[in-house]
């Protein structure tokens, strides 16, 4: 009997254990099988951004942007747009950071309503960036909307929060009142930014200026002059009266005020007014200039800011005579910068900062840098341009040293602009790993060491070289397109040709695989994904084919 309880108690211990364990296994199963369900939920419950269909609708909404902020988001109703869906699930996740000065609304483009866009919206008249042709609308889009004026809009769908609080900017006050003698003193003794002078006899018109005013404060400074006395004694008889005065320049630009003050009409003079005009000392001034989809070239005058002020005052007064009198006027930019606060931007055009001012002209898209050695004058700088777009001008060729023979033997080798084409690009034999990097870059110098470490897993491989090539030292060969640091360049060898004449078509032909990391960047992906990368990628010769077992 003894024996007999004993076996049944047993029994059910092993019911039990094997209860236990069913459990463990199957209930972390279920749990990790209902989180999809779960996230569908939760992504069913977000609020679904309220939709424009009709004209009214739209004015109602560009009308209330004298309020607060409006984010219009052009998107579109083809189910193939996977970044549309993308970037409305983020909008849509906002509902909860609105508030009054910022709300946000979706419409569904159509040549219709791209028609009601340009009329209702008014993004034909402040804004040259919002088309890709002349009636194609680039989607998706997102259009900033302050007192009825439009801004196109690159957001970072991540950093949703400080959108919302660089839009709140635009709700304070862009205007300064002067209303004594030394108030006036210091307005006029600015001289390093675009002033806008304005003098009114009616709240209406400040009210439209004000609201014009606003999109363009980050760069112009605006000021309303509201002592009577100091207006009578300057000659403002005619109100209203509005000028403005370029950085160094005493000259007064007057706008035509014959039909009344209005926003619209005001930006748009505003915008014009600074297209052809030499931009003072910001390199980033208006995203045009970095943008733009089809790049104009930049003449680009460094300066130190600590130089004599008739130094600057004539330099300023020769770039706007070479600007106003040059034919190619609206082809160009003209940006001065200040290489106390550019310094790395100026080292990277090649400017010796010992002998300044200096001028060059930069074309962002095909890399290329042409000094300027001429006088200061306005009449030999037009001229100099006038070359440039003449095709009589040869480019700079910035490029450290060759390296000696001695750093060949590295595991991570120098190359330099004057031997990258031989080096990287005719390399026959072998797979080439260039990669490209910055002294001054702080994720570059993080990924050395790393980089290092992947040249010394290949250390015995006789079929892969790795390059190292410093930008700041170097110009940006044309083969390359670069839009961050670091990044590696990967240049496929190709198979084995049938003559010499196809070898060299082969490796004219071939474009380099660049590789600028997972997730944050090559300096924070695991050396490992990096190696694994390089292994996939060299699998293929450079014009495609799978490479024979034997030479991997």
């Amino acid at each position: 009997v003894k024996r007999e309880r004993e076996r049944d108690r047993g029994r059910e211990r092993g019911t039990d254990m094997w209860t236990l364990s069913t459990t463990r296994l199957f209930v972390p199963l279920l749990l990790l099988a209902s989180v999809p369900v779960l996230l569908h939920g939760v992504q069913a419950r977000l609020p679904p951004l309220p939709e424009l269909h009709s004209e009214a609708d739209l004015k109602a909404f560009v009308d209330e942007s004298s309020t607060g902020a409006r984010l219009l988001f052009l998107t579109t109703e083809s189910k193939e747009c996977a970044v549309c869906k993308s970037q409305e699930r983020a909008l849509r996740a906002t509902h909860g950071i609105e508030g009054s000065n910022f709300k946000i609304a979706k419409i569904f483009m159509s040549d219709e309503r791209l028609k009601m866009l340009r009329e209702v919206g008014n993004i034909d008249r402040t804004g040259s960036l919002f088309f890709e042709s002349e009636n194609q609308l680039s989607i998706p889009a997102l259009i900033f909307f302050r007192d009825g004026l439009p801004r196109r809009y690159e957001l970072d769908f991540s950093k949703l929060q400080q959108m919302v609080d660089s839009f709140q900017l635009y709700t304070e006050h862009p205007v300064y009142q002067l209303d004594t003698e030394d108030d006036w003193k210091r307005w006029n003794s600015a001289e390093r930014a675009f002033k806008v002078t304005a003098i009114f006899k009616s709240q209406e018109d400040f009210a439209e200026f004000e609201s014009a005013a606003r999109v363009f404060q980050n760069d112009m400074v605006f000021a309303v002059l509201a002592n009577e006395t100091i207006a009578k004694r300057e000659g403002f008889t005619s109100l209203p009266h509005i000028y403005i005065t370029a950085p160094f320049s005493s000259r007064r630009t007057e706008l035509d005020m014959s039909n009344g003050v209005e926003r619209l009409k005001l930006a748009h003079r505003f915008k014009k007014f600074l297209s052809n005009s030499v931009l003072a000392f910001s390199p980033f001034w208006a995203p045009e200039i970095w943008t733009q989809r089809k790049p104009k070239p930049i003449l680009l005058t460094f300066v130190d800011p600590t130089e004599s002020k008739a130094l600057l005052e004539d330099l300023y007064k020769a770039l706007l005579l070479a600007r106003e009198t040059n034919k190619h006027r609206e082809e160009y930019w003209s940006v001065v910068v200040d290489v106390k606060e550019y310094e790395v931007m100026a080292k990277s055009a090649g400017v010796n900062l010992d002998s300044l001012p200096h001028i060059q002209i930069l074309h962002p898209s095909k890399k290329k840098h042409f000094f300027y050695r001429g006088s200061i004058g306005g009449a030999s700088i037009s001229e100099f341009v006038d070359k440039y777009f003449d095709h009589k001008l040869k480019p700079e060729e910035k490029s450290a040293d060759i390296p000696e023979e001695d750093n060949m033997n590295a595991l991570v080798q120098p190359l330099v602009f004057k031997n990258f084409v031989q080096k990287a690009m005719r390399d026959a034999k072998r797979d080439v790993v260039v990669e490209f990097w910055n002294p001054e870059c702080v994720p570059c110098r993080s990924f050395v060491q790393a980089y290092e470490k992947i040249a010394k897993h290949y250390e015995d491989d006789k079929k892969i070289v790795f390059y190292s090539y410093n930008t700041l030292e170097n110009d940006i060969p044309e083969a390359i397109d670069l839009d961050k640091l670091p990044v590696m360049a990967l240049f496929q060898a190709p198979v084995e040709a049938e003559d010499e004449e196809e070898l060299l078509e082969l490796l004219e032909e071939r474009d380099p695989v660049m590789f600028g990391g997972f997730g944050d960047g090559l300096h924070n992906t695991p050396q490992e994904q990096l190696i694994q990368y390089i292994e996939t990628k060299r699998a293929f010769s450079s014009n495609g084919k799978k490479k024979p077992r034997e030479e991997l």
